[in-house]
């Protein structure tokens, strides 16, 4: 296990002060995984790559960036960390829904079943834009994507480690006998990750689970198969995007989530896999987005779409 910790060390050296010759040694260990050389500074934004990582643009056909227009600094901070290191993310525009728009959302979504205790214009428009990456994804054939919320990014030990996770990760499906669907970096775990069956080991020697209930949509891999899965699985908005994918999971063992995370040591959002963002980094957009542009509750959804429709509201809706 010496050479997990070393990685994890490695991957949140940033938030930390540590001699040079630690960081150096961390990385070597962890270049002798990735097959990359990186001159790295032990400076909270001194990356300095020395070579193009071309292993790592081999594992995904593209980084999504799920980013709101306002949020200037929240991109610039990612764009300074992936060209640090010397990969191409791709800026998405996240959809910013109105109030007005949440009992007629765009894309056929629909709110008329809602679970959730309330529903605000932010979530719905989280939603559209997770869902349009995964629509992207489709028309354009990808094999396997990466996105990314605009507030996080992977740490350094996990860049290293995405090609040989995901040739083991891939190898596995001939045993199982089926392929995955999504991969969390990143997730709030609601039931005990003891009870989860391992899909494959990683290459920091910590097993890669087949995911139990879930939230976590800040930090993912998807598949081509996984996209066409919850572009339809998402056509109602019954809970926030996080929340609705821990639902699937409960309900549908044909969708296959996994955990890259150490999940033998499992934290809560896996900060040994994902940096976030300080208050500071974020800028203007310190808050949360889901949060913004209103919200209606679920009694007054329920009232409105019953005078809609004529009849009386179902108050144990």
């Amino acid at each position: 296990m010496m050479k997990s910790q070393k990685l994890g060390a490695f991957g949140r050296f940033r938030t930390r002060k540590v001699q040079a010759w630690t960081v150096l040694a961390a990385f070597f260990v962890g270049a002798l995984v990735g097959g990359l050389m990186i001159e790295l500074v032990a400076q909270r934004h001194e990356r300095q790559p020395t070579k193009a990582v071309t292993s790592f643009r081999n594992v995904f056909d593209k980084i999504y960036i799920m980013n709101m227009d306002q949020c200037v600094q929240r991109w610039e901070m990612t764009k300074k960390y992936a060209d640090a290191i010397g990969i191409d993310v791709y800026r998405w525009p996240a959809y910013q829904a109105k109030k007005e728009e949440i009992m007629n959302p765009p894309d056929g979504i629909s709110t008329r079943n809602l679970q959730h205790d309330y529903i605000a214009a932010g979530a719905l428009g989280n939603c559209i834009s997770h869902r349009r990456i995964w629509k992207d994804v489709i028309d354009k054939g990808y094999r396997r994507v990466l996105v990314l919320e605009d507030d996080v990014f992977l740490t350094n030990g996990t860049w290293l480690q995405l090609p040989e996770l995901f040739r083991l990760i891939d190898e596995a499906q001939e045993i199982h006998k089926k392929a995955w669907h999504y991969v969390f970096f990143r997730r709030n775990a609601i039931r005990n990750v003891r009870d989860e069956k391992v899909w494959s080991m990683s290459p920091s020697g910590h097993p890669v689970t087949i995911a139990g209930p879930s939230w976590g949509t800040a930090a993912y891999a998807v598949s081509q198969a996984g996209a066409r899965f919850l572009h339809d699985e998402y056509t109602e908005f019954k809970w926030p995007v996080d929340v609705q994918m821990a639902e699937l999971e409960k309900r549908n063992r044909d969708f296959i989530s996994l955990s890259a995370c150490y999940n033998d040591e499992f934290k809560n959002m896996c900060p040994e896999n994902v940096l976030e963002y300080s208050k500071a980094e974020k800028g203007n957009c310190s808050g949360s987005g889901t949060q913004q542009g209103g919200r209606i509750t679920k009694e007054e959804l329920a009232r409105k779409y019953a005078e809609i429709d004529g009849v009386a509201a179902d108050p144990k809706r």
